[in-house]
């Protein structure tokens, strides 16, 4: 629609703008102060306005349906949340249905076990009530009293054996051992880097010991016994041999089967049935070579024997180093 701004004089005498309006047909648009004039602008026509009205009342339309159309949205969500609830509060109520009957049956189930157990017990412990245990009572009793001055409480067994096994049937596992039958004396704890402890059938008394075969014992700190029936005490010995011990001292090495060192330190026996009896840093390698003492001495030769001194060496058979 086309249209033509026009303008309308709108003054009074004393050059102020009068009340005044835009002729017949036309509206004001503005104020053209420029010129102290109205801009006016025609005005369509109903044939003009017709399509604006028909575009507003499809607008109109358009919105009473989104409106309706949200609506019934609303309302369907509100009633599947209300569906939603009513199933999830039934789901919830036969849930804790299920948990009751489940804490009920499982009550009952422990005070039958408990009854169960009780009754075993009464019978197995129960004196006269011919258990297995009452037959323990003649041989184990209890002292809670101070022993030849040793404080209580004191668990005595008389009478009887005592025996510690493994129950692989054989003392040696069957040379597997299993790591079990073994009786401590002490907590035995581990040392900073952990060390093997699978042997079986072991006395070990003390600390930080490592064992892995078996009838052994090790008393003190940090021995180590690798050998069948070996014996270790002192501090971080090893007696690695079958059959081989080292009787004290510190940081002794008893490798050849059935040696023996009786004591100093940093010793070592890598031979049959070779002896080092003490002092420090001395080596007996030969079969049947003994070193009495001193230090850094060394006995290789078969049955050769040093006696003493400092860095003696008796690499010859039979031959003896005063």
């Amino acid at each position: 629609m086309a249209l033509a701004a026009q303008t309308a004089y709108a003054e009074d005498r004393d050059g102020q703008f009068a009340q005044s309006r835009c002729p017949a047909g036309q509206a004001i648009q503005g104020v053209d102060f420029a010129t102290r004039t109205l801009i006016c602008i025609p005005v369509g026509g109903s044939a003009d306005i017709a399509p604006l009205l028909a575009r507003l009342t499809a607008l109109e339309s358009d919105a009473a349906n989104e409106r309706n159309a949200r609506l019934a949205a609303d309302n369907a969500l509100q009633a599947s949340i209300g569906s939603e609830t009513a199933a999830r509060a039934a789901a919830d109520t036969t849930l804790q249905s299920n948990i009751n009957a489940e804490a009920i049956t499982r009550i009952a189930e422990d005070g039958t076990t408990l009854a169960s157990a009780k009754a075993y017990t009464d019978t197995k412990v129960a004196a006269g009530g011919g258990g297995a245990l009452s037959f323990l009572q003649p041989y184990i009793s209890l002292d809670v009293n101070s022993i030849n001055g040793v404080s209580g409480p004191h668990i005595i067994f008389s009478g009887a054996n005592v025996h510690v096994r493994s129950g692989s049937g054989s003392t040696d596992d069957n040379n597997t051992p299993t790591g079990l039958g073994n009786l401590f004396v002490g907590y035995d704890e581990q040392q900073t880097e952990a060390v093997s402890r699978t042997g079986s059938h072991n006395l070990i008394v003390g600390g930080q010991h490592s064992f892995t075969r078996y009838g052994g014992l090790a008393a003190g700190a940090a021995n180590t016994l690798d050998g069948v029936s070996a014996f270790a005490a002192g501090v971080r010995n090893v007696a690695s041999g079958d059959f081989s011990s080292v009787t004290g001292g510190a940081g002794n090495f008893a490798g050849g089967g059935s040696s023996s060192i009786s004591g100093g330190q940093d010793n070592q026996t890598t031979a049959v049935a070779s002896s080092v009896s003490g002092g420090r840093g001395n080596l007996a390698n030969g079969l049947n070579a003994s070193v009495t003492g001193g230090d850094g001495n060394f006995a290789a030769g078969e049955a050769s024997t040093v006696s003493g001194g400092r860095g003696n060496n008796a690499t010859s058979p039979f031959q003896h180093v005063p």
